[in-house]
């Protein structure tokens, strides 16, 4: 059996508080949307690979 076991993936409030107004706003749009993209990949891993995503 595989499987992958994810934990404190913050997907509520990525990078929240962290990056200030001096930040670029094209850097922190990416920044921001890295722990989702993270996640995406992930789950389409599990999915090719046929894993027991928990």
């Amino acid at each position: 059996m595989k499987f992958i076991h994810t934990a404190d993936l913050h997907l509520e409030s990525p990078f929240r508080g962290i990056l200030g107004d001096d930040f670029p706003s094209n850097l922190k749009k990416m920044i921001l949307n890295s722990t989702f993209n993270a996640f995406t990949n992930l789950v389409n891993d599990a999915i090719s690979k046929k894993l027991i995503l928990f």
